[in-house]
């Protein structure tokens, strides 16, 4: 996946952790939860996810194996109200 506009060198070290102001100055500014959710999802089915970036594009690559086995994804329990998973 390509997306326009580049992310400093300096937060591609960080990029996939939980949330992180961009500056002290400004602590609602920065990276949010959906790159993290989006690595905990790639690295559960056994792939891996990285990112490049250049002056105008920045690329995600995510490799997922056909054969990776089932990482112990868990259904959550039924509760009243919500049907079973089967």
């Amino acid at each position: 996946m390509r997306n326009g506009g580049a992310i400093a060198a300096d937060q591609l070290p960080t990029l996939f952790d939980p949330f992180r102001p961009a500056a002290r100055t400004d602590p609602r500014a920065g990276l949010g939860l959906g790159l993290y959710i989006a690595d905990q999802i790639v690295h559960a089915h056994g792939g891996s996810i990285e990112a490049s970036t250049t002056d105008a594009t920045t690329c995600f690559r995510i490799v997922i194996p056909r054969d990776a086995p089932s990482a112990g994804i868990m259904f959550a329990e039924a509760s009243p109200g919500r049907p079973q998973a089967s």
